[in-house]
């Protein structure tokens, strides 16, 4: 596998190619409808700061392009890649996926070496909706989801008085004819801001690529957005950020039935 974007996950082993790594659990069919990072989690745009909630850095500007194709919320499918599976997803179909069992999510390796258990809070957020779509070629697949809409909900916080939650790590799982297995996604990217607030909404992008003529043909895929308090409360550091933990998923499967 060889991810398309930038943030990484020292926690976790990730894939490489499509090599198995650990099998992955099964995705349901039910579970698809027709359809910030820390300073070590993760990459964001910089550009000029505008307001930010009292505890947190400044969102990202993204001017009035945030919508354009080059601003990274569409997909970029390889040459010569076409369409095989796409779908939309709804907030129902968001919390279960992030509920449903997988190898990647319940036992990872930690910094100390030691198997760990990521944590969920699937009602930390609730999500407009959504998009995901899967590009075959005779190399392999490219995959791509959009998350719109990202509110906390304030179910999950550490600052009463901020209750808003800054993006962490991407997570996959994936099982295909080349084989099975999971890791970390080398980079979400969040806009207009990489914070989830009760009032600012957020779209999340994620998308990498599975190599392999034999995993073009069948197969299913997770990919699992993560998100942690933030350092500070009320414009006061409280120490370091906590660990990131699930708060929403999107399932894939192709071809499309």
């Amino acid at each position: 596998m060889r991810p398309s974007f930038l943030l990484l996950a020292p926690m976790l082993v990730s894939c490489a190619g499509s090599s198995p790594d650990a099998p992955a659990a099964p995705i349901d069919d039910a579970a698809l409808t027709d359809t910030s990072p820390s300073e070590d989690d993760a990459a964001i745009d910089s550009a000029a700061p505008d307001t930010a909630p009292p505890d947190s850095a400044a969102p990202i500007d993204v001017g009035t392009d945030a919508l354009a194709p080059d601003s990274g919320l569409e997909p970029k499918p390889p040459a010569g890649a076409t369409l095989c599976a796409s779908g939309t997803f709804a907030q129902g179909d968001a919390v279960k996926t992030c509920g449903e069992p997988s190898s990647v999510i319940d036992s990872v390796i930690g910094p100390d070496g030691k198997p760990k258990t990521v944590e969920r809070h699937c009602d930390a957020v609730t999500v407009e909706g959504g998009r995901w779509e899967v590009w075959c070629s005779p190399k392999g697949i490219y995959f791509w989801t959009r998350i719109d809409g990202l509110r906390s909900t304030g179910a999950w916080v550490s600052c009463p008085a901020s209750p808003h939650l800054e993006l962490g790590m991407g997570l996959h799982d994936y099982a295909h004819a080349g084989g099975g297995g999971g890791g970390s996604l080398p980079g979400v990217i969040g806009k207009p801001n990489y914070f989830f607030s009760k009032t600012e909404a957020t779209s999340v992008v994620a998308s990498g690529t599975q190599d392999g003529a034999e995993v073009a043909k069948a197969g299913s895929l997770r990919v699992f957005v993560t998100a942690h308090h933030s350092a500070t409360c009320s414009g006061t550091m409280v120490g370091p950020p906590d660990p990131d933990a699930v708060v929403t998923a999107v399932s894939m499967k192709w071809p499309k039935k």
